[in-house]
């Protein structure tokens, strides 16, 4: 990996945002079981992770997030309803359920900006991604901030970084990504041409990713990785 990156580009989702367990629980039914629901964090990576390496589920759909509601709840072990699933759902289609601004990385985008870096976002998200940011501390941190649910197309399709590197002016050489789903988030920037950084919070993807890919558990690796 080169010793200095000019763009850095952010995941979202599980990267930047993390999902609102407390939330959840209150809304299932059950305000005790966050910190349980929580607990499923790691099984419950590798398992999206899996799904999406075998089907290319797009992270946006329905489904999808139903399946990551029922996995996260069957994990838990928690005797929920269908209907209180349901209604986890159709929270999230309403106001997204992606509420908890990671602490382990909120202070990154501003510290890589400091450091001279250009710093950006790409997600795939329902064209609310850029208010999500703003209201739970990124707000103004971003040069581009690229939505899929805006431009027309998602990860993996390596399309959308092309459109988020025209909007900066700049070559995907010039250009690390860091996301959390490598099945996703790996395959798209690496067909576009950028270095990827995989943020592995939870240490569950040691045997997922391609040579190439660079690894952390913490932000506080972030600088010995880009150089």
């Amino acid at each position: 990996m080169a010793r200095s990156a000019q763009i850095i580009i952010f995941d979202v989702g599980g990267t930047l945002i993390n999902l609102d367990f407390d939330l959840i629980a209150e809304i299932m039914g059950d305000r005790s079981a966050g910190i349980r629901l929580a607990s499923t964090q790691g099984e419950l990576r590798k398992r999206m992770n899996t799904l999406f390496r075998v089907g290319g589920v797009e992270t946006e759909q329905t489904d999808t997030f139903k399946y990551m509601i029922t996995t996260m709840v069957e994990l838990a072990g928690l005797d929920v309803t269908s209907e209180g699933i349901g209604r986890v759902c159709e929270q999230n289609q309403t106001k997204t359920v992606w509420r908890e601004p990671n602490q382990d990385a909120l202070e990154w985008p501003k510290r890589l900006r400091e450091a001279g870096h250009r710093v950006a976002v790409v997600s795939n998200s329902d064209g609310t991604v850029r208010e999500l940011l703003d209201d739970h501390g990124y707000s103004g941190q971003f040069e581009v901030v690229i939505d899929s649910g805006i431009v027309g197309v998602a990860k993996p399709d390596p399309e959308i970084f092309r459109i988020a590197l025209a909007e900066l002016g700049a070559s995907a050489e010039e250009g690390i990504y860091i996301g959390d789903i490598p099945a996703i988030d790996e395959t798209a920037a690496l067909a576009a041409g950028l270095k990827f950084v995989l943020y592995d919070p939870c240490d569950v993807h040691s045997a997922d990713v391609r040579e190439e890919t660079r690894r952390i558990v913490s932000f506080s690796e972030l600088l010995s990785v880009i150089g």
